[in-house]
């Protein structure tokens, strides 16, 4: 069966940690080809009474609280809503910068609400993908035919339209920004930070793409997935396309891998090979996290050693001739250099490499700290998967009515190997089916609540005075909203 392209995009009452919680998801389902199959949609998210937005976050997109609370569904309802999208067999899910922002929106938003956090990315045919490295390998590669935005005549721009602005843009080379592409490329994008509208403008700058470099996209899309990316990476050095690289080297680096991480099979180890790796030769296991895991110093610097992951999509091309036709020159990349240095790594001194950096690591990991607990919320990562039982309970629990999980719960029939399950099915319970909790349940809950809020009740007015006052007419609106939002979040937890 073909697969189609699901393209997505939220906005959200913050950027980081706890704040990043949904308030508007838009989506719309393409082909292959990309003809749309159907029309594209969006969705409120209501925001809970135990949870104070971004200040920030809402002066750049406009969406309040108060909206989302009349207009949006439960977040369980919602939750449900995105992840049966996402996961219709054959779906690939893509948007721009959506491995880095909008598919751990998801992961964290199925977490909190007994949806399986993984399996809509590779169960049933789907996967994902993300227009944003092809289109900084399309710039970095074969840029012809696209108008590529300068910072210094869209950035001032953008910032003058915008509540928030940032006194010090960098007004140096080329912005990736979504809306700016499109305008420099005369595609229609209404608003931007409206997630319909951005989705409308992420397929069209996925058409001008598509249709401009063929055989670049035809490649990019072969070669998105975790097992593609292991052979490429098993064939020798590659050319890797990565934002952190930097605009100044082209996005590029020349690579080589030279381990897997021992605890973590979907991270590798890479080295640059423009650097000479004679004193990789001479490491001892030792050294490793010394010289590859910390910013080292001027006696002791930090190895050229980088870390990708595999199953991310990132874009590494096994042919070093993806650099012909002056990309290497251009980005200061010596190809006689970078296949010296890739000479050197013999068979047998890569067998010897790959042992002592397996070994360091192992002892690092031995050595590593435990890390403080989180809370349950943000507890996807550092819970470790589910057991068998586990997994089994979340799969019951998400199927249950408000009172039959209450009746379940209290007749024993639900109970986790992970307390921190139960951490969360009470908070499930509270947000979401709050006439079911017991006197001591209601209690325990508050409790948990304001001691999440309470803490952050002053320097939250204090950032919400200090944008009054930096924003003025314009941002009142939605600030005033916001602080009737926090009142009435310190008034329901008694805070």
């Amino acid at each position: 069966m073909s697969n189609t392209f699901y393209w997505h995009d939220y906005e959200t009452f913050g950027l980081r940690g706890d704040e990043r919680r949904p308030s508007q998801f838009a989506g719309v389902r393409t082909d292959e080809n990309l003809n749309f199959i159907g029309e594209g949609e969006f969705l409120y998210c209501r925001p809970n009474r135990d949870f104070l937005p971004s200040p920030e976050s809402c002066l750049l997109t406009g969406i309040i609280p108060q909206y989302c609370e009349e207009n949006g569904l439960p977040e369980n309802e919602f939750a449900r809503a995105v992840f049966a999208r996402l996961s219709e067999p054959d779906t690939i899910g893509i948007g721009y910068n959506n491995l880095s922002f909008d598919d751990e929106v998801s992961r964290f938003l199925f977490w909190r609400n007994f949806l399986p956090p993984y399996t809509r990315e590779y169960s049933a045919g789907c996967s994902r993908w993300d227009l944003y490295p092809i289109t900084l390998a399309v710039w970095a590669l074969r840029p012809e035919g696209i108008e590529w935005p300068l910072r210094k005549d869209w950035i001032p721009k953008l910032e003058a339209k915008r509540i928030l602005k940032d006194e010090n843009p960098d007004l140096d080379g080329h912005t990736f920004k979504l809306e700016c592409l499109t305008a420099a490329n005369g595609i229609s994008h209404e608003k931007a930070h409206d997630a319909l509208s951005d989705v409308y403008g992420t397929v069209a700058l996925a058409g001008l793409i598509r249709k401009t470099k063929p055989k670049l996209w035809q490649w990019a899309f072969k070669h998105r997935g975790k097992q593609a990316v292991i052979e490429e990476l098993n064939r020798g050095p590659v050319v890797w396309v990565d934002s952190h690289i930097g605009q100044t080297h082209g996005y590029l680096k020349c690579a080589l891998k030279i381990a897997a991480m021992p605890h973590d099979p979907n991270r590798v180890l890479l080295w640059d090979l423009e650097r000479d790796p004679e004193e990789l030769f001479t490491l001892r296991s030792e050294d490793v996290e010394r010289r590859i895991f910390t910013s080292g110093d001027e006696n002791d610097p930090r190895l050229p050693v980088y870390t990708l992951r595999v199953n991310k999509c990132p874009f590494v091309c096994s042919h070093l001739g993806v650099l012909s036709g002056g990309q290497a020159e251009k980005f200061g990349i010596d190809l006689e250099a970078v296949k010296r240095n890739a000479e050197k790594f013999t068979p047998e001194r890569m067998s010897e490499v790959t042992a002592m950096l397996i070994a360091g690591l192992e002892e690092a990991h031995e050595k590593e700290i435990p890390e403080p607990e989180q809370d349950p919320d943000e507890a996807l990562y550092s819970s470790g998967f589910p057991s068998r039982s586990d997994s089994r309970m979340v799969e019951k629990v998400s199927g249950l009515t408000g009172e039959a999980l209450a009746e379940s719960y209290h007749e024993g029939r639900i109970h986790f190997d992970n307390p921190v399950y139960d951490q969360l099915l009470l908070r499930d319970r509270a947000r979401n089916f709050p006439e079911t909790l017991t006197d001591d349940e209601r209690t325990l809950w508050l409790h948990d609540a304001k001691q999440r809020i309470e803490g952050r009740k002053d320097s939250y007015v204090e950032t919400l005075d200090q944008l009054a006052v930096r924003t003025g007419e314009q941002g009142r609106p939605i600030l005033s909203a916001l602080y009737d939002w926090s009142r009435g979040v310190f008034r329901d937890l008694g805070i």
